[in-house]
């Protein structure tokens, strides 16, 4: 039960896992007819088309996500320099401090976590 990494311990205060899928990884397919799409509990990753148009994802209150809720947003359709993603917290939440968070390159995608208060991005293409 945890261990260390350069002299920081991991798993000592590592929080409940968060059952985010019910016991399943949940892929999604959106597109610009579907926009914009409000994200639900069982999403994990969703694949989004973006060649018909500009797409907007709602996520979900980040109170509800919970803590260590992990999400992945992907340009599936490989135009999104073109058709932007806009990502868009609950109300006043925020994204890395923001208040919306754009994939605005073509195949780009970004993997984003909740700490329950706001979201946090973990990494980007």
């Amino acid at each position: 039960s945890g261990g260390t990494i350069d002299d920081t311990t991991i798993g000592g205060t590592t929080p409940a896992p968060v059952n985010q899928t019910a016991g399943t990884v949940k892929y999604r397919s959106k597109s610009n007819s579907d926009s914009p799409y409000s994200v639900v509990a069982s999403d994990y990753i969703i694949g989004v088309n973006t060649t018909g148009g500009a797409v907007e994802i709602d996520l979900q209150a980040a109170s509800s996500a919970g803590t260590g809720r992990i999400l992945i947003i992907k340009d599936v359709g490989g135009a999104a320099g073109t058709n932007n993603i806009t990502i868009d917290p609950n109300g006043s939440e925020k994204v890395d401090g923001q208040s919306t968070l754009v994939i605005a390159a073509n195949s780009g995608s970004v993997t984003l976590f909740s700490d329950g208060s706001n979201y946090f991005v973990a990494g980007t293409r």
